[in-house]
């Protein structure tokens, strides 16, 4: 449409849009509406007798179109004009933007062309525009990813970049020419930002400068086909043989209802391939794999989906992740009330297991008490802790079959910051005393992921629990795991979900059920019993919640001693169980110097953010200490950096660093303060290279729209970027100067004289008039 209007009119629309009227001839307005009215009323004079009779609307056509003619005339007469601005040749620069990075090598456009290819085109190929542009303006090229280039011929751009960083760049292009006079700006991109900056926030400061922004989006807003791993979610550290979670994210794009397999390597060794059926197209599915560690230390794995046909983009269908299968101990308290079947297995169960000690104290008889896994003659010399300070030295608590009379107030309030505050585990365990109704309206019940029941709440046939043998609640069951159940690494027997089912099925069954009621909002229930209800609700079993910075979980029988006395010997059921629910409890739990990170994993040139919490031996933030950060590299290559205090946040230390190379980095961090307490910590993390500019590839239109029109310029797409030519011209800014179109001197005016004319007379012979 833009294109005939200027075949009509020699010029361009949006020009002429934003010109001003005016005449060559100097002329009054009550002139004009004389003229106007003498030339009408004369037409009409004329026409008031014709040559044959003809009918008032056909006498009335005749005046209109010989008045229109005559006005048109008059108008001419009088030279109309259109003031608009254009620039001063050569008087001003103008900033040609390109996009350096990786994602305009994506090969979508026109005969398979990459988006680099086409920009290159535009810019120094036949009809090019820097040719257009350079008639009058002094051009200044730039390539851009992260940083900012100049460029001085096409091989420059190499379209490399890993990262693209739109506002720190469009800032930087205007300090670059700071002291010349800048025109405007030319973008040429497809959008693709990732980084923390707000682009569009750039673009209204460059308005404020009178810099408007021409953006020309390159590359198909929808990529047709393609597969992405836009986030893999794993453990960051998983103990020896234990099977953790791998939860991956995968951006589907025009495989609607197809099958893919997503496929674990370790060092090119398949380790795990799990086919999946893909979701809508457009959007992005939860898939979940189950691993475990084959060697110990740092293993690396990738996680790919094989190439489907007829994608464009394969770099995105792999991603490497870190975890980290370390020999660190935790160390758990168990209290309990009595020598009973289910302690005794419990430390059976985890005693070959390095990665956890069991400290228990166990009351023998009146006021005896036998403290088993201590490390020195004073823990647990007076019971349970009666201090933050002893009992935080734990990453877990289970209370066994003890009622709550043995506890004083002061202590279950502690245990409640242990579990919020500190962020530890606690497990309540099944029992004749456990889960009793005095619990109710304290800490504990706060804490615990299901609801305490008044006994006077229940009906006759589930009062009284473990204490009636041959009560229904006595009674011997198989536990049914919920769906949550089965997909639970802490409940997983084996690795492939058919295998995992059978051997769930073939465990004993249990005897026995401590009756509670719903797990709270927010909790997860693992397993019920099989057929008692409670208000039309199967009881829960087992169930886990978050609280606080910690996790907490109830086990409501007491009875798994079973499956290690009815399983053969050899069998490892029961074992698995107790060392996968206690690595639960006590793996998240932080220490004193806690270190954690802005991602999860890095690439090449991407900046860290590390973040040190201290705290004392009650968990209370420390904000005088001195916190070292030591970085090894995968060369070995050491880098120390000093932590600085958030003075907005207690305890919070923070500091930065960049990444220059592929492989699994160290952070060691120690913290001291005056009283000379030290502590340190240590993590590690992955760098990979950068797959970011493959991430959600369509060309971003409305962001590159967004910044063009915020900064007062216009949005182009490489097909209509011809269009820019005559727009970059007439930029109003103080380099500009008027310039007048004559508007009588078109096609459109003469096409419209003697249409009128030719229209007149063809009317007039029509109708038989001389």
């Amino acid at each position: 449409m833009n294109a005939f209007f200027e075949f009509l009119t020699g010029h361009n629309l949006a020009r002429l849009e934003e010109g001003k009227l005016g005449f060559g001839m100097p002329v009054s307005g009550t002139v004009v509406w004389l003229v106007i009215v003498i030339v009408i009323a004369g037409v009409w004079l004329i026409y008031r007798r014709t040559t044959i009779k003809v009918s008032m609307p056909v006498k009335a056509l005749l005046i209109g179109m010989r008045s229109l003619l005559l006005l048109l005339l008059c108008l001419l007469l009088l030279q109309p004009q259109l003031s608009t601005l254009t620039i001063m040749p050569q008087e001003s620069y103008l900033a040609v933007v390109v996009d350096n990075s990786r994602s305009m090598t994506i090969e979508d456009m026109e005969d398979k062309q990459s988006r680099g290819k086409v920009v290159k085109d535009l810019l120094y190929g036949k009809n090019s525009l820097l040719a257009d542009l350079q008639e009058n303006f002094r051009i200044r090229i730039y390539g851009f990813d992260k940083e900012l280039q100049r460029i001085a011929n096409p091989e420059d751009l190499t379209f490399s970049g890993s990262r693209t960083a739109f506002s720190s760049n469009l800032e930087q292009v205007v300090e670059d020419l700071k002291g010349f006079p800048i025109a405007g700006l030319i973008l040429l991109s497809d959008g693709g930002d990732n980084s923390s900056q707000d682009p569009v926030r750039a673009a209204a400061i460059l308005k404020s400068m009178n810099i408007p922004v021409f953006s020309v989006g390159v590359g198909e807003e929808t990529i047709e086909k393609d597969l992405e791993i836009t986030r893999i979610n794993s453990s960051k550290t998983v103990m020896e043989g234990s099977i953790f979670d791998v939860n991956v994210l995968v951006r589907n794009q025009g495989f609607e209802g197809r099958e893919v397999d997503l496929q674990v390597e370790e060092d090119g060794k398949m380790l795990v391939s799990k086919t999946v059926k893909l979701g809508k197209s457009g959007t992005i599915g939860r898939y979940n794999l189950k691993l475990t560690p084959t060697q110990e230390g740092n293993v690396v794995y990738t996680l790919r989906i094989p190439e489907k046909d007829g994608e464009i983009i394969t770099r995105n269908n792999r991603r490497n992740f870190l975890v980290s299968n370390q020999q660190n101990q935790a160390d758990i308290l168990y209290i309990e009330g009595h020598p009973r079947h289910e302690y005794k297995f419990i430390q059976r169960a985890v005693q070959a297991d390095q990665s956890l000690r069991l400290v228990t104290y166990l009351q023998t008889g009146p006021h005896k008490f036998l403290r088993q896994g201590i490390k020195d003659p004073k823990e647990l010399e007076q019971g349970y802790p009666l201090t933050a300070e002893e009992l935080f030295q734990y990453e877990a608590v289970i209370f066994g079959d003890i009622p709550k009379a043995f506890f004083s107030d002061e202590q279950l309030a502690m245990t409640e910051e242990f579990v919020s505050r500190r962020g530890a585990g606690f497990l309540m365990l099944g029992g004749t005393t456990a889960f009793e109704e005095n619990f109710i309206g304290t800490p504990i019940a706060d804490i615990l992921p299901i609801t305490l029941l008044d006994q006077s709440q229940l009906p006759p046939e589930l009062q009284g629990g473990l204490k009636k043998g041959n009560h229904p609640t006595g009674e011997k069951f198989r536990l049914a795991l919920t769906s949550a159940g089965r997909e639970a690494s802490l409940l997983r027997m084996g690795l492939e979900e058919e295998i995992n089912s059978q051997l769930w099925s073939e465990m004993p069954e249990l005897q026995g059920i401590n009756v509670t009621g719903w797990a709270k909002p927010g909790a997860e229930v693992l397993a019920t019993h099989p057929s008692l209800l409670y208000q039309e609700r199967l009881l829960p079993v087992m169930a886990y919640q978050r609280y606080g910075r910690g996790r907490t979980m109830a086990i409501m029988t007491a009875s798994t001693w079973r499956w290690q006395m009815l399983m053969p010997h050899k069998d490892q059921s029961h074992e698995r169980f107790w060392r996968q629910i206690l690595r639960w409890l006590s793996s998240n739990s932080p220490s004193r110097l806690e270190l954690t990170l802005d991602h999860d994993s890095y690439s090449v040139g991407e900046q860290v953010i590390v973040q040190a919490r201290v705290t004392d031996k009650n968990y209370s933030p420390i904000n005088d200490a001195t916190v070292w950060l030591q970085i090894t590299d995968p060369a070995g290559a050491l880098q120390d950096i000093q932590l600085k205090w958030d003075i907005g946040e207690d305890g919070i230390y923070r500091g930065t660093f960049m990444v220059q190379e592929e492989g699994v980095f160290r952070m060691d961090v120690s913290s001291t303060t005056f009283e000379r307490d030290k502590q340190e910590a240590s993590t590690q993390f992955l760098v990979s290279a950068s797959n970011l500019e493959f991430s959600n590839p369509g060309m971003d239109a409305e962001l590159l729209r967004k910044i063009a029109e915020t900064s007062n310029g216009k949005f182009y797409t490489s097909r209509s970027s011809s269009e820019l030519i005559d727009d970059v011209k007439h930029i109003p800014n103080a380099y500009s100067v008027e310039e007048k179109i004559d508007l009588w001197d078109m096609p459109i005016v003469l096409l419209l004289l003697f249409g009128l004319i030719g229209f007149e007379w063809s009317f007039r012979r029509w109708k038989g008039m001389s």
